[in-house]
């Protein structure tokens, strides 16, 4: 991974919001953590394009970045979560 970390994540949020050709995100082991999730979440909110896989494994999420991951895949039908927790 970069290490891109929660502001990494924070930065590419940003720019997902208007995205519309994004069609897998692999960001296995970043370390963005649960806020990094949060930030990447709410970017995807407002994704206008068919996102279809999300790696965020390894980076230090916990239950509470698990629980975002899955709020915003119940109204993104073809996101894929891999790995959301780390073991």
């Amino acid at each position: 991974g970069n290490y891109g970390g929660a502001l990494g994540a924070n930065a590419l949020a940003k720019g997902l919001e208007g995205n519309k050709s994004l069609r897998e995100l692999h960001l296995h082991g970043n370390s963005i953590g649960d806020e990094g999730v949060n930030a990447l979440m709410s970017g995807l909110a407002l994704h206008k394009g068919k996102l279809t896989l999300l790696d965020i494994g390894n980076n230090l999420t916990s239950a509470k970045g698990a629980f975002m991951l899955v709020d915003v895949s119940k109204r993104q039908s073809l996101l894929w979560l891999i790995e959301p927790l780390d073991r």
